[in-house]
């Protein structure tokens, strides 16, 4: 059986249907047998995103003031405090609060995003295995080469290559970004692409974990899972990113360090005078 990181490769894109199910090493008809399923599982894992350990909603806050500017305003109010300089002390403050608050939204919208990428994957689906009738089994079981049975209203459970079609349209929206639902097919009947990685917008022969079944029926070969699949890339290059700066974050972290340096400056003239005399 081929490996395929992607789905969207030109190679399996513009095949035919009976070279991709060669390729997956399965019968279309028949699906996997209960001991090869556990043999590709063993390879590629359950069909899920990967999950960071999550942080509650006070240690995410709490993070945010690990900043140095941060610490140095809250070093600021705490003299101001000592000093009796209570509205300079409560302006500070308040000034911190906007700040980390504004980070911690941030940073939060980002986790919601990831959460709402997986879950794109629907629980169950319809499975063809050792030449039984489709049987519903949970979605995290599949394993590349595993045959599954999709119609109207079904949620695609991983990436896969069409076999058989009718007058299936799939919403792919979630993935795309795509208003419009795009119709599939078993077979390729565009140019041949110039790269190797085919535009997802051009997969006509390709379901997509996550899209949405509009209209029709199809069986379709798993080709990747869990974290292979375009949405599990996608999931990734986001957890990956850093969250940009906003302007105010931006315009504090250049205060800080000229704050920074002023202290330091002020520092070692003041012990350089000590020194002196």
């Amino acid at each position: 059986m081929d490996q395929f990181e992607r789905a969207a490769t030109r190679a399996i894109v513009t095949c035919g249907p009976k070279e991709a199910v060669e390729r997956l090493g399965v019968n279309a008809d028949d699906g996997l047998a209960a001991q090869e399923v556990d043999r590709r599982r063993q390879i590629s894992g359950p069909n899920e995103l990967a999950k960071t350990e999550e942080e509650t909603a006070c240690a995410k806050f709490l993070e945010q003031l690990k900043e140095p500017l941060i610490l140095l305003l809250f070093a600021s109010a705490v003299v101001s405090s000592l000093l009796g300089q209570y509205d300079d002390a409560i302006s500070i403050a308040v000034a911190v609060l906007i700040v980390t608050t504004i980070a911690y939204i941030q940073e939060s919208n980002s986790a919601r995003t990831l959460e709402a990428l997986a879950g794109l994957v629907p629980p169950r689906c319809l499975v063809v295995r050792s030449g039984l009738p489709a049987a519903d089994v949970a979605a995290a079981d599949l394993v590349p080469g595993d045959v599954v049975v999709m119609s109207t209203g079904d949620r695609v459970p991983a990436d896969c290559r069409l076999v058989a079609a009718v007058e299936l349209v799939v919403d792919e929206s979630s993935l795309t970004g795509e208003s419009e639902p795009v119709s599939k097919s078993r077979d390729w009947t565009g140019d041949l692409p110039t790269t190797d990685q085919v535009p997802l917008a051009e997969c006509r022969t390709i379901l997509f974990a996550g899209t949405f079944v509009r209209f029709g029926r199809g069986r379709a070969v798993v080709i990747t899972v869990g974290a292979k699949t375009e949405v599990g890339a996608a999931a990734q290059e986001l957890e990956s990113l850093e969250p940009g700066r906003t302007p105010l974050q931006q315009g504090m972290d250049a205060l800080g360090r000229k704050l920074s340096a002023a202290s330091i400056a002020v520092i070692v003239v003041i012990g350089l005078v000590g020194l002196l005399r």
